[in-house]
């Protein structure tokens, strides 16, 4: 199981909540993706992935992020494992076990270290995200963000939430903002998401949300 976070734009807080997204179920690894470049592995730490926003967007202003952190479930703790995936002209994360995925990994040689995401990411590599998931419907949270920053989305099973007014999706709210629950089902890219009827969340804004991180000293 792990934690993911599409995010249009920076917002106060921010930082904060991605570290408790890696509290709540992560801790594995933690990368990032924005337009055609990546900072991911094993070792890279929450306050590292929120630096290198920075600098993959500089020249870029406020282009979208694809944000997640691991917690290891299908194959082991490893760089190549950690998200998001490059495929099909964008990046690949998930939240969720797929366990059908899982035991045909274990059969893949000659590609290094194998996991359920990265099986499914060579598949979508191949047919393209839409048609890997109308074909094989996997179970979990599927995000794929195109190199332009426009996401699709595909709720196989799992928990996703949105906030129009931070333009964000994330595993759990931020500490800020009005945010529902997403319908399951598939988002074709720069949908609105359809919500849950009766799960919305509004969440008033903390000060200094971020000030811990922010008052780290760099590793």
């Amino acid at each position: 199981m792990c934690r993911l976070a599409y995010i249009k734009r920076p917002f106060d807080g921010m930082a904060a909540w991605l570290a408790s997204l890696e509290s709540s179920m992560g801790g594995n690894g933690n990368g990032v993706a924005v337009a055609d470049r990546c900072v991911k592995g094993v070792s890279i730490s929450v306050k590292r992935t929120v630096h290198a926003m920075d600098d993959l967007q500089r020249g870029r202003r406020h282009t979208p992020v694809l944000w997640h952190t691991r917690r290891t479930s299908s194959g082991n703790t490893h760089d190549d494992l950690c998200h998001p995936f490059p495929c099909d002209g964008g990046w690949l994360a998930h939240n969720g076990h797929w366990q059908w995925a899982h035991a045909e990994a274990l059969k893949v040689n000659g590609f290094g270290p194998m996991s359920d995401t990265r099986l499914f990411s060579m598949v979508v590599d191949r047919d393209s995200f839409e048609s890997a998931v109308a074909r094989l419907a996997p179970p979990g949270v599927w995000l794929h963000m195109r190199h332009d920053g426009k996401l699709a989305v595909w709720l196989g099973s799992g928990d996703l939430w949105y906030c129009s007014k931070l333009g964000a999706w994330g595993s759990e709210p931020a500490k800020v903002g009005s945010w529902f629950e997403v319908q399951s089902g598939w988002y074709g890219y720069g949908e609105t998401p359809k919500r849950q009827p009766t799960n919305v969340v509004t969440i008033p804004r903390q000060a200094h949300g971020c000030e811990w991180l922010s008052n780290e000293e760099d590793e």
